[in-house]
């Protein structure tokens, strides 16, 4: 998929090529519409981070401290907000520390328009899930997307239950960063061209008490296609062509 990094959304010129985010050049330092590539910042035309006590990041806004700017760190962390996680000593991760005030419920989206020549039908998505399992209460990370007219966050999203996820409730006393690879197909998409995809990955508290685990989402890749009809026509012929060899065999 050709992609460009376009104010407004990442922008879909062809089809059938991954697109990926990795979050190697992430330092935790906020969100941006206009990213100095030297600050490790995201650029907020794409991402939009919702459900922290400092507010939300809208798309094209400017967060660059507090809750959505806790810098880099190996986990293990107290505050609440937005880091980008060492899971290894070579790998950084778009990282969340829940609290009781951020993400309980939260949001990362991403913004994605359709424009190429093609009406999409169908979404394959896959991405890793790390978790720090370091605390005694259970939170979720789910998956859900929608498709929109509009550029803005669509009041509802499709939730895929099978890429939802619970960390555990009891901690693990010698708690690593593990990693949960997670991936789907999404057929009969409606994703016209001009139209918006948003993919959404939200948290919230499920069971336990005290506090929670952390969680770094990494190596998101998106491939979208356009799958043609099967006219009645080329229905017809094969039907048509299979009569024909039939009969040969009598």
């Amino acid at each position: 998929m050709a992609a460009s990094q376009m104010n407004a959304a990442v922008v879909i010129t062809a089809l059938d090529t991954p697109l990926v985010f990795d979050f190697q050049s992430f330092t935790g330092s906020g969100f941006s519409p206009n990213p100095d590539p030297s600050a490790g910042q995201l650029d907020s035309d794409n991402w939009s981070v919702t459900g922290l006590s400092d507010g939300d990041v809208a798309f094209g806004g400017t967060k660059t401290t507090g809750d959505f700017a806790r810098g880099t760190s190996d986990g293990g962390v107290a505050t609440g907000g937005v880091y980008a996680f060492k899971t290894s000593t070579t790998n950084t991760a778009l990282g969340i520390q829940p609290i009781a005030e951020d993400f309980t419920p939260g949001s990362f989206i991403l913004r994605l328009e359709n424009k190429s020549l093609s009406a999409i039908t169908n979404l394959s998505v896959s991405y890793d899930l790390f978790v720090l399992n370091n605390d005694d209460r259970s939170n979720s990370f789910n998956f859900g997307f929608q498709v929109s007219a509009s550029d803005t966050i669509p009041p509802s999203f499709n939730n895929v239950a099978e890429l939802n996820y619970t960390s555990e409730g009891a901690k693990d006393a010698s708690a690593a960063w593990t990693r949960n690879s997670k991936s789907t197909n999404i057929p009969f998409l409606s994703f016209e061209p001009d139209e918006f995809l948003f993919l959404r990955w939200t948290g919230d508290d499920v069971g336990g008490s005290g506090s929670r685990d952390e969680f770094a989402l990494d190596n998101i890749s998106i491939t979208v296609s356009a799958v043609p009809e099967i006219s009645s026509t080329f229905m017809g012929m094969i039907v048509c062509v299979g009569l024909f060899h039939r009969r040969r065999r009598h």
